[in-house]
């Protein structure tokens, strides 16, 4: 997985490595609907400081918590650059 924060860039790339399990600290009511926030263990290959993020003209961004990455332009310059090829 790579992780994007928005307005910074990408700060770093690892592996999911285990089953999603709920985070029961975190719960939220919505409409009377109890909702709990979900979490994957990762295993970070690489990572970076915030103000060190990787950020280029042309970059795939997306503000939803999690999407499939596509587009083959960010997936290899993000690889190269944080070592994972």
């Amino acid at each position: 997985m790579f992780t994007h924060i928005p307005k910074a860039g990408y700060v770093g790339v690892g592996t999911v490595s285990g089953e999603p399990r709920p985070f029961e600290e975190a719960v939220l009511s919505v409409g009377g609907e109890d909702r709990c926030e979900w979490i994957v263990p990762v295993t970070w290959e690489a990572s970076v400081p915030r103000a060190e993020a990787l950020w280029r003209t042309g970059f795939f961004a997306n503000q939803n918590s999690a999407c499939k990455l596509r587009a083959c332009f960010t997936i290899d310059e993000v690889s190269r650059h944080f070592g994972i090829v």
